[in-house]
């Protein structure tokens, strides 16, 4: 009986064994077989269409392509063939119409095999543009150069948006007719916003220039601020990538536009005037539903139209009224004193290195947040003539990581204090 249990035991031990092997199969040479890794490259991710304009699709599996945009793509260009087998096979694009409105249209060619997924963006250019390449450039914070594909008409002209000397373009001669390789560099920084504009006699078409740190999934930043009178607010968006937008808790004064060109790489909103004599502030959430990713952009609507102590950044008083009493800063010498009155309430004082200067101020909350509207008290004052115990109605008009910008806007004074 023991001999039978033995050779039995053997038996399950060596059909174990056997199993182990089939599932460590060997290769040719001998050694163990590698899981096989998915395989999926596109020798563009950016398209201009043209004519019968080509992207190679390399897989190791079958792959599927199919068309997505915010309207109808296949309506203006077609891609031949949406599927096919391993290896390395080219996708033809063709045109079906011209684009006869002023800006370009764009689409998505989603190609996926196996796991992976690539994206390319097709792009249509205006009919006629003086521009051959996209009108939206990225680059990184510590600059570089560019190109922008400018067709020439004879008398084609190049300028920067004033002020914006960091960008420069290299001299050189813009053909006569066809495509020129026209050369841009930038200085380091970023968040900055610039435009390149391209004209002659007839046209007019432009470039936006975009610095950033190459985060987010839209070159906005975190945080846009709107004036009383609303308007048209564009979200450039990163490319290759598929988003659902939407607006945090949908308020009826702003929304999104639907536009003769649909886009993929921007969303574009109308936001009404302010009528409610007070901020308002809404969220707009953009998601990539490959990675799902999540960005959000602050929209802050003031009541008021933009006010010159909103383009102050030194800490002091600020008078804008026609008597101009006060106007005091801390250039050099910089400090604030701060005392709790109580858990919601504290007092305050600006004032110089030697404390010769200085005005005081009571009844400041504790808390505070973008469009708070509370009252502070003048106590102290020995920077001008300004009436003590008056009070200031003042509302937060600007926060940032270490100063808040408090405005009245009955007295035209503000001020700009620490964070606490």
């Amino acid at each position: 009986m023991q001999k039978i249990t033995k050779i039995l035991l053997v038996s399950i031990i060596m059909a174990q064994c056997l199993f182990i092997a089939a599932s460590c199969k060997k290769d040719d040479k001998g050694g163990k077989k590698e899981p096989e890794v998915d395989v999926l490259s596109v020798s563009s991710d950016i398209v201009i269409l043209t004519e019968g304009n080509t992207i190679n699709v390399t897989a190791n599996k079958n792959w599927t392509a199919w068309l997505i945009d915010e309207d109808n793509s296949s309506a203006w260009f077609e891609a031949i063939p949406l599927q096919g087998t391993s290896g390395s096979h080219n996708i033809t694009l063709s045109k079906k119409s011209e684009n006869n409105y002023s800006d370009e249209r764009s689409a998505l060619l989603k190609i996926t095999s196996g796991e992976l997924t690539k994206y390319v963006m097709v792009i249509q250019r205006p009919n006629g543009s003086l521009i051959a390449s996209r009108n939206i450039i990225e680059v990184p914070q510590n600059g570089g150069s560019f190109v922008i594909d400018v067709n020439g008409s004879g008398n084609t002209k190049i300028t920067i948006s004033q002020g914006e000397d960091w960008i420069t373009m290299n001299d050189q001669t813009i053909a006569a007719t066809g495509k020129t390789p026209v050369r841009f560099n930038a200085s380091a920084g970023i968040g900055r916003r610039g435009v390149i504009r391209v004209s002659d006699s007839n046209k007019r078409d432009s470039v936006i220039v975009y610095q950033t740190d190459n985060k987010g999934l839209t070159y906005l930043a975190d945080t846009v601020d709107s004036y009383l009178q609303g308007g048209i607010l564009y979200v450039d968006l990163k490319p290759n990538r598929e988003y659902t937008v939407s607006v945090r808790n949908a308020p009826d004064w702003i929304r999104q536009l639907k536009t003769n060109t649909s886009r993929v790489d921007r969303r574009i909103f109308q936001i009404d005037p302010n009528k409610e004599s007070t901020l308002r502030r809404v969220v707009i959430d953009i998601l990539d539903k490959t990675s799902m990713a999540v960005d959000s952009i602050c929209i802050n609507q003031f009541f008021f139209d933009d006010i010159p102590f909103l383009n102050e950044n030194i800490y002091g008083i600020y008078d804008y009224s026609s008597s101009g009493m006060l106007s005091y800063t801390y250039v050099k010498y910089q400090d604030q004193l701060s005392q709790l009155w109580n858990d919601n309430m504290y007092a305050f004082r600006i004032y110089d290195v030697y404390n010769r200067k200085y005005c005081s101020f009571e009844e400041m909350p504790k808390d505070i947040a973008y469009g708070s509207n509370f009252k502070i008290r003048v106590m102290q004052n020995f920077l001008t003539a300004i009436d003590k115990n008056q009070l200031l109605n003042v509302t937060v008009i600007k926060m940032d990581n270490d100063k808040v910008w408090i405005y009245d806007m009955d007295k035209k004074v503000g001020v700009i204090i620490k964070r606490n």
